[in-house]
């Protein structure tokens, strides 16, 4: 359905405002709210068992904790993966194959951040009630900050902008599709892509250090998240 709506609308130069929408809505559906809520079903249905298990020694924390947080890759891979090819040509992006590599490294890298994010607060709360709640207030939070709605935020809150993955996925995407693009209308030139990028508050001119930075965010919170579930028995 959103493809649908937005199909090829890309090459007509008056929608190249219409861009930020399409890629803040493939964003979260794609990349932040199912994986994110993965989370909720791989500690929390447990939390008893793995209780009793790990104090009569029937396994390790790390074996029991990588054990749980693998067997989530290849099904957050395969679903991201789905909608991003689906997605991606129905919309009618920059049909090049680094522009879609890309899009499919930055995406799936972002689903992963967040399903860590996930597993972050599923560790620290015991109820499904508790983490969902959390898990609201933290996906509505990084909406409201992610640069889409607001792109010059207040000084005082525009901090939370650099540790928000999808803040940092949505430049990412912007610089994929718009840096350097030109929009021709009957062979003269009247618009480009770095006059449109210009309007976004983007903060950093290589898009890969976004990739970068979203793997460190997976890395900083499968960390954090071992640490607490450590702690927690």
């Amino acid at each position: 359905y959103l493809g649908i709506m937005w199909f090829q609308s890309l090459k007509l130069v008056n929608h190249a405002y219409e861009f930020p929408n399409i890629s803040y809505t493939i964003i979260p559906i794609a990349a932040v709210i199912r994986p994110a809520y993965q989370g909720l079903r791989t500690f929390i249905p447990e939390f008893t068992i793995i209780k009793k298990e790990l104090e009569t020694g029937t396994y390790s924390y790390i074996s029991y904790y990588l054990a749980k947080t693998l067997s989530d890759i290849p099904y957050i891979l395969i679903n991201t993966s789905i909608f991003i090819f689906i997605y991606y040509f129905l919309i009618g992006f920059k049909l090049t194959f680094e522009s879609f590599a890309f899009f499919y490294i930055n995406i799936n890298t972002t689903s992963f951040a967040c399903n860590s994010i996930g597993l972050f607060i599923s560790v620290i709360f015991k109820t499904r009630d508790q983490f969902e709640k959390m898990l609201e207030h933290t996906l509505l939070l990084m909406s409201f900050t992610s640069g889409f709605w607001i792109p010059f935020m207040p000084i005082w809150i525009n901090w939370i902008q650099y540790i928000n993955p999808i803040a940092h996925s949505y430049q990412a995407i912007l610089l994929n599709e718009f840096k350097d693009k030109i929009y021709l209308n009957n062979g003269t030139v009247v618009y480009t892509g770095n006059e449109f990028l210009n309007t976004q508050n983007i903060w950093i001119d290589d898009k890969w250090v976004y990739v970068l930075i979203l793997f460190l965010f997976n890395i900083l919170y499968r960390i954090l998240t071992f640490i607490f579930l450590y702690l927690k028995f």
